[in-house]
């Protein structure tokens, strides 16, 4: 197993791997686990691990 120092670095390697599709679908799940984040840090309202997933296969 490699050892990362750098998020982005992980990151790099695994869209390396993955196709097109399926690297869409990692960044729009992270889209919306950061917006579900933002809304619970800032607005004090956090969706169900569900709902973001709903809202993820939506796209």
């Amino acid at each position: 197993m490699k050892n990362y120092a750098c998020c982005i670095d992980w990151l790099e390697d695994v869209l390396r791997v993955l196709d097109k599709k399926v690297a869409a679908d990692v960044f729009t799940t992270l889209w919306n686990n950061w917006n579900n984040h933002n809304n619970y840090i800032f607005r004090g309202k956090e969706d169900e691990a569900r709902v973001v997933w709903e809202r993820v296969k939506t796209f």
